[in-house]
């Protein structure tokens, strides 16, 4: 034992750390995170893309343009016109404007209409105009 000022100190039995403590932070730490991470949500049906051998599989614009093979015209997923369309690329912000549009046209669907939705995309004053494919696995 060691003096210090005339007292006497004793050695201190081991120290324990408390575990409860630390362990509610990192469930917390895990739950803010998986709340804040940004999930990117899947249309609601099945769209047969075209095929490419370069490319992302995957971009997000503002606002997702699908063109089906019957003739169907979706905005996010939800069934719309091209009025309504023409509408909505106006209405965009020029932050929007500025990350683009992201056109998922099947197969099967004529050039004229994808190169239509082009069209007024770029009338409306959006930079960029993406089009999506799968990636060629063959």
């Amino acid at each position: 034992m060691r003096r210090r000022r005339g007292r006497v100190l004793r050695a201190t039995q081991s120290v324990s750390i408390p575990i409860t403590p630390l362990i509610d932070i990192v469930f917390l730490l895990l739950i803010y995170f998986m709340l804040a991470s940004n999930f990117i949500e899947e249309q609601q049906f099945v769209v047969d893309l075209p095929r490419s051998s370069k490319g992302d599989t995957r971009t997000k614009g503002p606002i997702v343009v699908t063109l089906k093979r019957n003739g169907g015209l979706f905005i996010d997923g939800k069934e719309a016109s091209e009025t309504d369309l023409r509408k909505r690329l106006k209405q965009l912000s020029p932050r929007a404007k500025q990350e683009g549009l992201e056109v998922r046209a099947e197969q099967d669907v004529a050039v004229r209409r994808v190169v239509k939705v082009m069209d007024m995309a770029k009338e409306a004053g959006v930079k960029k105009v993406m089009i999506t494919t799968q990636k060629d696995t063959s």
